[in-house]
């Protein structure tokens, strides 16, 4: 788990979870470095080459 989901305009239960984020900060910060590997693992630098390299593959692929 990464963080908190709210509606948005729904101030009430935005409220809520920002109450219940301050109040539990050791959880929001192993959910933020969570969200940080995440992103990580898929938006870096080997990720993105990788997709792109798949593309050029389907593209060539695709052409024969």
């Amino acid at each position: 788990k990464s963080g908190l989901l709210v509606e948005a305009n729904n101030v009430a239960e935005w409220s809520k979870a920002i109450t219940w984020a301050l109040s539990h900060l050791e959880t929001m910060c192993a959910w933020a470095q969570c969200g940080k590997n995440d992103n990580r693992v898929r938006f870096g630098v080997q990720s993105n080459t990788a997709q792109l390299i798949h593309q050029l593959d389907h593209l060539v692929v695709s052409d024969r």
